[in-house]
């Protein structure tokens, strides 16, 4: 029965000064280099900077273009909060209101559209309050996630009695 052997990539850094230095009195001084610490790496356990845990090739972490922002409205008013985010590959995208998810209904519409004006892929992704209501007041937060990261956006909805 044969056994495999690990092998294993040894890196080292070196941190020297530059050539050699000229004093005023014409003397050099000498130049030095210092071993710092070797490591050894396991090949297996290297991976690409653009390589994922899931093998990915490449990706990018979602990030807002266009950020939520705070929106005051009166009683029975339509609100729509919109943000956008670039991610690659495709991200999951989460509505809460006061840390309560939002789940897509006819009072809140949870829309999503691609973009195609870049390299990186763009989604528009609007939360619709189709009448606006006092008790809708608090702050909305939109979290997009992929494999690769996920970022957050909030902004507060101050909705008043008045029409």
């Amino acid at each position: 029965m044969s056994q495999a052997k690990r092998k294993a990539t040894s890196i080292s850094l070196t941190i020297g000064s530059s050539a050699s230095e000229v004093s005023r009195s014409n003397t050099a001084h000498q130049s030095y280099s210092t071993l710092i610490q070797p490591v050894s790496i396991d090949p297996q356990r290297l991976q690409s900077p653009s390589t994922s845990q899931t093998g990915s090739t490449y990706g990018i972490a979602p990030v807002f273009t266009k950020s939520l922002q705070n929106i005051r409205a009166k009683k029975g008013q339509l609100v729509v909060f919109e943000c956008r985010i670039q991610a690659r590959p495709t991200m999951h995208v989460r509505w809460y209101r006061d840390y309560n998810q939002i789940i897509d209904s006819a009072d809140f519409r949870i829309l999503r559209k691609k973009t195609c004006l870049s390299a990186v892929p763009e989604e528009v992704c609007t939360l619709v309050i189709t009448e606006a209501f006092p008790e809708d007041s608090g702050v909305f937060k939109c979290i997009a996630e992929n494999e690769f990261g996920a970022v957050a956006s909030s902004a507060h909805l101050s909705v008043s009695q008045g029409k």
